[in-house]
């Protein structure tokens, strides 16, 4: 039982690891770019503007390049803009972000505030500079925003109550694994298995699955 408990907290503990993953270094969206910008360590930044796409990638350790498309261009188009060499500040401990990158006349800012008001909401943003003139400002659009909820008592209680049914849910999953998998080797083998290291792992990733199954099923209803 002891051990069952133990692979059971162990699980837990694992399916509710932070994962932080700063930008994507996969390089699954290469072949939807133009031959002349798909050479990159790490995608940093893209954003959908009225004008077009905005795009910030990693080429190697700390230069970083802009691209940019207007007018609807496709990626997989030459972008109107590419500028290498940008440089990277960071500000407060939100951990918001800003790349500079300069082509004269022109400097080019994007910048990725994570604190914002209501008067100057926290949204990405591409700004062109011509000396100290702005010429160009724009914000992602809309539609590509995260929506924020005001989080209310009401929601505490309803995230804390399928909390709670998640935890209910995966062990009644393993109790009933456990009975079902020795009724089945008692079966077959007419032999009764109390213990073991790989039937608990059997029986603690097989109850995730059928958790994980439960799970999608009560929050449609929820």
């Amino acid at each position: 039982m002891r051990k069952l408990l133990s692979f059971f907290l162990l699980t837990l503990l694992l399916i509710n690891a932070p994962v932080f993953a700063e930008g994507d270094t996969s390089g699954a969206d290469k072949k939807l770019l133009h031959s002349s910008v798909k050479d990159y360590k790490r995608a940093v930044h893209k954003i959908n503007i009225k004008q077009g796409v905005v795009r910030v990638d990693e080429v190697s350790d700390a230069n970083y390049r802009l691209t940019i498309w207007f007018n609807g261009r496709p990626t997989i188009d030459k972008p109107n803009v590419h500028i290498e060499n940008g440089s990277l500040r960071r500000e407060g401990s939100a951990g918001s972000t800003y790349y500079t990158f300069t082509k004269d006349p022109y400097r080019y800012e994007f910048g990725n505030p994570m604190i914002g008001s209501e008067a100057n909401p926290a949204i990405p943003y591409l700004e062109i500079r011509a000396g100290d003139s702005l010429i160009f400002e724009e914000s992602e659009k809309p539609q590509y925003q995260t929506k924020k909820k005001e989080i209310t008592s009401a929601d505490r209680l309803t995230s804390r109550f399928k909390n709670m049914l998640e935890l209910l849910l995966l062990g009644l999953t393993l109790g009933i694994l456990y009975w079902f998998v020795g009724l089945i080797v008692n079966l077959l083998f007419k032999v009764e298995i109390r213990s073991g290291r790989g039937y608990l792992i059997v029986i603690v990733l097989g109850g995730f699955v059928v958790q994980q199954a439960l799970i999608s099923v009560l929050k449609s209803i929820i």
